[in-house]
């Protein structure tokens, strides 16, 4: 029986974000017509775009991490795989993100899913730094 710590795909799928803008969009519907809903998901997928770089910027110093983590909680597993990853604006305050990810496990010619929620990010953070990582590290270290 191998060793072998199985890898996490270093693909990222795409991000989603719902909040600011789509939150906006009644508001800028008043102001703009119906293109204001359009104007409010469209903001919302530029701070997904935001979040996503960032994700894909640190994610060569935390991706072999992560998966000795992973293996922890499946053994047997021969590899992982970020399927959905999602994001949105935390009721009551709109500094804070709530995130929402999905775990693709290989398992023995099985593959199951396995969804994960971590703590409350702060949206600067996730915008400008590895607060992704760092939270879903953080979150595998302490338990699913």
């Amino acid at each position: 029986m191998s060793r072998v710590t199985p890898s996490l795909s270093p693909e990222i799928p795409e991000v989603s974000y719902i909040g600011k803008g789509t939150n906006s969009g009644p508001m800028l519907v008043g102001a703009l017509g119906a293109a204001g809903l359009a104007v409010g998901i469209a903001i919302d997928k530029g701070i997904a775009k935001d979040f996503h770089k960032q994700i894909e910027i640190h994610k060569a110093k935390y991706i072999e991490n992560i998966a000795f983590l992973l293996k922890g909680y499946f053994p047997s597993a021969e590899g992982f795989s970020l399927s959905k990853l999602e994001f949105t604006a935390a009721k009551n305050d709109a500094d804070s993100v709530n995130t929402s990810l999905v775990i693709k496990v290989e398992e023995n010619s099985n593959i199951d899913f396995v969804s994960i929620e971590l703590e409350v990010i702060k949206f600067d953070d996730l915008k400008t730094s590895d607060a992704f990582w760092q939270n879903f590290e953080k979150k595998l270290k302490k338990g699913l």
